[in-house]
């Protein structure tokens, strides 16, 4: 009996990804644009309907919110089609913990080695998988996030991100 228990929860986890994004609204919102810059250093590399933004400095690249699980592959591409290298992205960003700002964080931590920063009142759920408010849990690679505190300045690279908590 345990056996088929381990044997089914395998299967489901493993079949899991068939079924991502199966409502329409999702699909639509991740469809793929081609990446732009928006002024100066910002650029926009996310979806059509899913944001993330690309800021480039001569010490290394934030890239701020990860999408969907599934548009971390979009990201990807649209870096490197800008001409950037993800090797060069040294920060990751998180405005909030919606599973469609947070989902492909995890994913693009792993490829680009940046370190994670993410407001306080956020990191517990990032750090947790976000069991607390998505559908199904993302890979939490976050065990060692930099919480930052809500209105202070971080200097990083010469550039100052200044926190509001997310309500």
């Amino acid at each position: 009996m345990l056996r088929t228990v381990v044997t089914l929860a395998a299967f489901l986890l493993a079949t899991r990804s068939l079924f991502a994004q199966a409502d329409e609204t999702s699909r639509r919102w991740n469809k793929p644009v081609a990446p732009f810059r928006i002024a100066g250093n910002l650029y926009y590399v996310g979806a059509i309907e899913i944001t993330s933004y690309l800021i480039t400095t001569s010490e290394g690249h934030f890239l701020l919110d990860g999408g969907f699980v599934e548009t971390a592959p979009q990201i990807e591409h649209n870096i490197a089609e800008l001409g950037f290298k993800l090797t060069d992205v040294k920060f990751l960003l998180n405005s909030h913990a919606h599973y469609d700002h947070a989902g492909g964080l995890a994913e693009l931590k792993k490829v680009t080695g940046a370190k994670f920063l993410a407001s306080e009142g956020d990191a517990p759920l990032l750090r947790s998988g976000g069991m607390a408010i998505f559908a199904s849990a993302i890979p939490s690679l976050f065990r060692r996030s930099h919480p930052i505190k809500s209105s202070t300045t971080e200097k990083r690279s010469g550039l100052a991100i200044k926190w509001w908590l997310h309500t």
